[in-house]
């Protein structure tokens, strides 16, 4: 089983202070879930969160663009491109918040506006079929490959 077939989930108990690092962490938990029972766990989901605070969670954007999640997120835009030259645009695959804090508050306004909530789920499985699919980032890559080799050459 590859490393990236499972969602590892855990929690610590930390007792201290984590930020004069004199703490200690016990009681260790950790669940790795099979990629399939994790897949099916985003069926249901609606909507996920993304902020820098979580290093944007890279792998957790393709995932919820395949499962046509909506995220709620930091903006992303021209800073952090996918590849295949995919931008996420706010709007038609995500919402932009600059503050993580108000992420409920947009939850529950978009909530409220299920055509709008399946505008973008539809623009995020067309962008996963389109662009983001095993397939297609393979014929990406490919591409990328052959040109670097032909500019060198």
């Amino acid at each position: 089983m590859r490393a990236y077939d499972l969602e590892v989930t855990g929690s610590l108990k930390v007792h201290g202070d984590i930020s004069a690092e004199n703490y200690i962490i016990d009681n260790t938990v950790v669940h790795m879930k099979p990629r399939d029972v994790y897949a099916n766990s985003l069926k249901d989901t609606k909507l996920g969160f993304i902020w820098s605070a979580s290093s944007y969670l890279g792998w957790k954007i393709g995932e919820f663009i395949q499962e046509g999640v909506i995220m709620i997120t930091e903006p992303l835009g021209k800073d952090y491109p996918l590849c295949n030259n995919v931008v996420l645009e706010d709007g038609v695959h995500c919402i932009f918040e600059k503050n993580p804090k108000n992420f409920v508050d947009v939850a529950k306004e978009l909530l409220k506006d299920p055509a709008k909530m399946q505008e973008i789920k539809t623009n995020c499985l067309n962008l996963w079929e389109d662009k983001l699919s095993q397939d297609k980032i393979g014929e990406w890559f490919f591409k990328e490959l052959i040109d670097a080799y032909n500019e060198g050459s």
